[in-house]
């Protein structure tokens, strides 16, 4: 009885449990097994059922006590997961708050410094101020001396004439006499060469005053210029902090619609119209038809960096200029692939992303048929490069962002895939911002003298001017691209050339979809 008792037990209790979450899982009422009827007529029979009975019932308790437990460590599992990426998340907000409070300590640092700088001046100022005061008691001083010494002159004269009218003939007496006269006269030219002196002191002393007074001007112009960088400064610090701000909300929003709840790897982050089979043959023969464009592939090549205003004045003389990108882009990837290397380096990447963004501005309708084909070839395979690439460059990701808008290959990407090119482009202008003005106080500290102190604070004036601008106008052109590369299926769009100035200008959609009313 035992034995038989044994065996029926054993497939309930070994069989695992088909639940994959706490969805599947479902709440069902256990239709517990009616004992045996005792109108049987054999006893060792009920009393086999009866235990047979009791054995089912058991079995089916314990699966469904396991079916519960494992429903309560499933949820507390997952409520887990969401504490510690809320802390995660708690972490990253500290770590911000913290960063933005040493830069606020360090700005109020700098404040005090300038303060101290500017009383040790007025110490100066007083300083010469005391000096002056005490030139100018001296010079009163030889004035009430010359004039006693023309008074004695004077007398000396009629003393003189007196001796000559009165002379009787007295040699000796005659003699004295003119030794008298040469000795008056003697002090005469002693008290001219004093007079002379005295004159020369006075006008040095007005070139002194017109220096102390210049001076006072300049130190008042470079604390009013030095008032009006930090309150430029405040400014645009909290115009990046509101453009962070909206870029995080827009992200946040992306996130929460779904639009690329899982991106694809970044082998397929494009998805061209080229097929699979194809070969990519790469000719630097195609620099043939361009005689002109020799030197500045030259300087690419040679040069870690082009300056814009190269670019944007040579550039645009070129007959084809979008050929002359394309032709830069694919000797950088032949290079590369020839040496072994899956991205390209920082130096050649600087060189081609001033080509790339000035391709994006110049309006020029090219008479080259296979220009946008090749265009789309060669774009196919950077990406596959940079996706076989370990590390991802945000300087290349964003050559390639460039790469897409300079030729119009925008529609040919899907929103979600490329938002990925885009995720790995993560500008910090805040820091760049950071280390630009401590440089600037640091070489102003080292090279200010005093003669020179009002034109190399208007020059760092104007150099963080420049770096706030070209910051601005950094965080601007990657939120502009981004919502241009996310609202292609929208609207129309199309590169213009901005009144204001040679930069990237992508006009908004006229249909942008919902969650976008902030760009």
């Amino acid at each position: 009885m035992s034995s038989v008792a044994t065996t029926s037990t054993m497939p309930c209790l070994d069989a695992p449990l088909k639940m994959s979450s706490p969805h599947d899982v479902t709440t069902t009422t256990t239709t517990m097994p009616q004992p045996p009827s005792r109108s049987q007529d054999n006893g060792d029979a009920t009393t086999r059922d009866k235990h047979a009975w009791w054995v089912k019932v058991s079995r089916q308790r314990r699966c469904h006590y396991k079916g519960q437990a494992y429903k309560k460590s499933f949820a507390l599992k997952e409520r887990a997961k969401k504490v510690v990426a809320l802390e995660r998340k708690a972490d990253g907000f500290r770590v911000e708050v913290e960063a933005k409070r040493k830069e606020l300590n360090f700005l109020r640092y700098q404040v005090e410094i300038s303060r101290g700088e500017s009383n040790a001046e007025g110490v100066r100022l007083s300083e010469v101020r005391r000096l002056v005061e005490e030139c100018e008691a001296e010079r009163v001083l030889k004035a009430s001396h010359l004039s006693e010494t023309q008074v004695e002159l004077d007398s000396m004269k009629t003393e003189l004439e007196r001796y000559h009218e009165g002379r009787d003939g007295d040699s000796e007496e005659a003699e004295r006499k003119l030794k008298d006269l040469t000795l008056v006269q003697d002090k005469i030219e002693g008290c001219e060469k004093v007079s002379s002196e005295v004159v020369s002191k006075e006008k040095e002393l007005e070139v002194v005053c017109k220096k102390i007074d210049l001076r006072e001007q300049a130190v008042m112009s470079v604390n009013n210029d030095m008032m009006e960088a930090c309150q430029r400064m405040e400014t645009k610090r909290k115009e990046l902090e509101n453009i962070q701000k909206l870029i995080e909300k827009h992200s946040e929003q992306l996130a929460s619609a779904e639009i690329a709840p899982a991106l694809a790897p970044v082998n397929n982050v494009i998805s061209f119209d080229v097929k699979p089979e194809e070969t990519i043959n790469i000719s630097v023969s195609s620099l043939s038809h361009l005689p002109n464009e020799d030197g500045l592939l030259r300087d690419i090549e040679c040069s870690t960096s082009l300056s814009p205003n190269e670019v944007c004045t040579e550039l645009p003389m070129f007959k084809d200029p979008g050929r002359f990108v394309l032709t830069s882009v694919e000797k950088a990837l032949t290079d590369a692939s020839e040496r072994g290397e899956l991205s390209l380096e920082e130096p050649i990447l600087m060189s081609l992303v001033p080509l790339l963004e000035e391709r994006a501005r110049v309006v020029v309708i090219s008479t080259d048929p296979d220009l946008q084909s090749d265009a789309t070839r060669v774009a196919h395979w950077w990406v596959k490069m940079m996706g076989a690439s370990v590390e991802k460059s945000q300087l290349e990701a964003w050559a390639v962002l460039q790469f897409i808008v300079a030729f119009g290959l925008v529609k040919q990407t899907q929103p979600d895939q490329t938002l990925q090119l885009a995720s790995y482009n993560n500008f910090s202008p805040l820091e760049l911002l950071k280390e630009q003005i401590i440089n600037l106080r640091l070489s102003a500290k080292e090279n200010r003298r005093y003669e020179s102190q009002a034109e190399e604070a208007n020059r760092d004036a104007a150099t963080m001017a420049q770096t706030l601008a070209f910051q601005q106008a950094l965080v601007r052109n990657r939120i502009k691209l981004v919502v241009q590369l996310l609202c292609c299926k929208a609207g129309s769009k199309r590169p213009t050339v901005d009144a204001e100035g040679p930069r990237p200008v992508i006009r908004r959609c006229f249909n942008p979809p919902s969650g976008f009313g902030g760009f």
